[in-house]
């Protein structure tokens, strides 16, 4: 039933999105993203899982995209490195487009940017390598809410790791899955592709900066 109204909702915004292109009022989307900012200490990257017409874009065209020819270059992608300079890149484009508004308006080319790195380097580039997403993980790694599994019914089938589409998720023996909290988009996959009902949208009682592991695959 969520997984439906997700995808609802997400629709819906995508075509709010397209809607205000097309009127030239693209700027009306900036206060919807400043407001998933303010919620993301509270509630995590919400405006990612659920509002995001680049995540949604890329959800929609992924399933006829090929498989990224340059995927073995996925981990120079997730290279701090390369996030700052395409980070810094965006920034000024952003700001390039506000004073002078010409050219594609940013809230669109931000959904072309991530189509093409999605179709490159896979879906895990997109996401660690956009401007709003780096700026919510910021302030995701507070949130009081997260994705969490209880360890003691964990099967360690992995189904949760495979499907995350921001590579957040680990495995610990002691502990089952874990979530790198500033990288969960709060899309709700893990918790479909769970064979035990095991993982749940809940508050993170301890409040830790990061549900890792030391040496768990994931880019922090």
């Amino acid at each position: 039933m969520t997984k439906n109204i997700r995808l609802i909702v997400r629709v819906f915004f995508l075509g709010v999105i397209l809607f205000l292109w097309y009127t030239g009022k693209t700027g009306l989307w900036g206060p919807l993203v400043f407001a998933g900012l303010i919620a993301v200490p509270l509630f995590g990257r919400l405006y990612c899982g659920w509002l995001c017409p680049v995540s949604t874009s890329i959800d929609l065209l992924k399933p006829v995209f090929p498989e990224a020819p340059l995927k073995k270059y996925t981990p120079v992608m997730l290279n701090r490195t390369t996030n700052v300079i395409l980070f810094f890149c965006m920034l000024f484009y952003m700001i390039y487009f506000i004073k002078t508004n010409s050219g594609i308006p940013f809230f669109i080319l931000i959904i072309f940017y991530g189509l093409i790195l999605t179709f490159l380097f896979g879906e895990t580039s997109a996401h660690r390598n956009c401007l709003i997403g780096i700026i919510y993980s910021w302030l995701g790694r507070f949130s009081y809410k997260t994705y969490l599994a209880n360890p003691e019914k964990c099967s360690a089938c992995f189904r949760c790791i495979n499907i995350c589409p921001n590579n957040c998720l680990s495995f610990d023996p002691c502990s089952g899955m874990l979530t790198a909290k500033k990288h969960c988009l709060c899309c709700g996959k893990c918790t479909s592709a769970c064979p035990k009902n095991n993982i749940q949208y809940r508050t993170d009682k301890k409040n830790r900066k990061e549900n890792t592991v030391p040496g768990s695959n994931i880019n922090l």
